[in-house]
């Protein structure tokens, strides 16, 4: 705090995570030949900003689907965290980043051979191992 504006600053970086509210007790004296005194107490909320990366508990995982799943059965459901205050998480597949093989442990090229996948299902011809 500026002692002779009364400004009150930022001391250093803040994080709603961490500490989401502050409390402050300031003083004014005046320099009279009698010194008078007044009080004010502050209170300060430090709002969330989406600071905070998004990350999954377990960060791989392997799993085997049968060939005789109907499409739009769950194969697996999957949970990230974000800290941040309300978060809104959007789950996508990255089509380029999969890597799967099949029963025999061969890879398996999942857009060359046109496998569907999304979050709680996947359509194909033969069970896939994604990893």
């Amino acid at each position: 705090m500026n002692f002779r504006t009364g400004e009150v600053l930022v001391e250093s970086e803040l994080d709603h995570e961490q500490k989401s509210s502050y409390s402050l007790n300031i003083s004014a004296t005046d320099r009279g030949s009698v010194s008078l005194e007044g009080y004010c107490i502050v209170n300060i909320n430090v709002l969330d900003v989406n600071d905070e990366i998004p990350y999954f508990e377990t960060r791989s995982r392997s799993l085997t689907v049968l060939e005789n799943v109907s499409p739009g059965s769950p194969v697996v459901t999957l949970t990230a965290v974000d800290t941040d205050t309300n978060p809104r998480l959007q789950y996508q597949v990255l089509q380029d980043s999969i890597l799967a093989t099949d029963e025999e442990g061969r890879d398996v090229n999942v857009t060359a051979n046109n496998i569907q996948v999304n979050l709680c299902s996947s359509s194909m011809s033969q069970p896939i191992t994604y990893r």
